[in-house]
Parts: structure tokens; C-alpha cells; sequence
């Protein structure tokens, strides 16, 4: 039988400490994460409309929104975010899939689309929407965002903005992103209205 050489001895030791490493941070019992979704609000009016074709966005949301963090705001101006608490996926992305099953949902209608879309002209109605707010903070939960309403041809019928709050437990994750949820559903009922 052959003797090791040095390389393969030292490689066998890197392997095991490697290993060492690894079930140690596996066994060392680190504080679990939960993850966060927003979910549809089906509580709303029914609108029976379900002819009006709508498209939804371009959507965007503040810049510093796209951590994986569910963020507090604490005072007037500092934010934390908790490494614990975590969206589930981007949240942009959940929150204009759960913006369009809403007003699906208050239209009557499957003919509610997420931009971009087949081809121009598609879409009776076109909602554009900008958040600049969406956060928990000391006196509950805010959702602000300027929006325009443009017709089939891309030009701006209405623009005007809106701002919801709801109350919640700040140190309630869950507690924060149901009231997250409930307003993604009003802000859903507003923008019915608009149509």
C-alpha cells in the first residue's frame, strides 16, 4: 500500500476540518427565520365588470424595499431591519401579483394582466403605479403611492395620489404583514373606483 502524500494528506485534512466546520453550524441551534408572504384580500366590493380589460403597471416600489428584510421603521427616520423576519421572494413582485388577483377579484374579471403584456392596445384600462411608501412604523402600517390611469392608446386619463395606514403590533411580524396584506386589498377597492 501506497503512503499518502503530503498533498493528499493535507488534503484529507482540509476535507475533514471542512467537515468539522459545517455540523457545527448545523448543530449550533441558530435562532430560526420565518418567512413572509403577502397574501390576497378577498374581503372587498364585487364590481361586476368583467369585461374591461385592466393591466397593471409598470409597478415599483421604494429602492429600499428590495432587501430580503421585512423592515420597521423606528422613529422618524431610522429603519431596521431584523435578519429573522424575511419575504418569501422579492417583494415587488409579490405585492403587484397580489395588487392583481385583488382586483381581479373586485372586477369580476380573469381579464386583469401584470405588464408588460401581448401588444399595445390590449388592455382597456392601464394602472401605473409608483409606492413611495410601504413600511411599518411606531403608529402602525403605511401604504402611499402616486398613480396614473391611462387608456388603450398610452395616454393619461387621471393621475392623483393615495395614502392608506392600518394599525399593528410593530414587534408582531405576522401582525405587520397581515396589516401589509389589508392594504394591498384597499388600495385594490381604490383603484376600482378609478376604472
Amino acid at each position: 500500500m501506497k503512503n499518502p502524500t503530503p498533498f493528499s494528506s493535507a488534503m484529507t485534512r482540509l476535507l475533514l476540518l471542512v467537515t468539522l466546520l459545517l455540523a457545527g453550524c448545523v448543530s449550533s441551534g441558530g435562532a430560526t427565520v420565518s418567512y413572509y408572504l403577502l397574501t390576497p384580500d378577498m374581503s372587498g366590493n364585487v364590481v361586476s365588470r368583467p369585461d374591461l380589460r385592466v393591466g397593471i403597471g409598470p409597478v415599483e416600489l421604494p429602492e429600499y424595499l428590495s432587501r430580503p428584510q421585512v423592515l420597521v421603521q423606528v422613529g422618524s427616520s431610522r429603519v431596521v431591519a431584523d435578519k429573522q423576519h424575511r419575504w418569501a421572494g422579492p417583494l415587488e413582485k409579490n405585492f403587484t401579483d397580489v395588487l392583481t388577483s385583488n382586483i381581479g377579484y373586485r372586477l369580476g374579471s380573469a381579464n386583469v394582466v401584470i405588464y408588460p403584456w401581448e401588444s399595445p392596445g390590449s388592455v382597456d384600462q392601464q394602472v401605473v403605479l409608483k409606492v413611495t411608501r410601504f413600511i411599518a412604523s411606531d403608529d402602525g402600517v403605511h401604504l402611499e403611492a402616486r398613480w396614473r390611469l391611462l387608456d388603450r392608446n398610452g395616454t393619461q386619463r387621471k393621475s392623483g395620489t393615495i395614502a392608506l395606514a392600518d394599525s399593528a403590533d410593530t414587534r408582531d411580524y405576522d401582525a405587520i404583514v397581515t396589516a401589509m396584506s389589508r392594504l394591498t386589498g384597499r388600495l385594490a377597492d381604490r383603484i376600482v373606483q378609478l376604472l
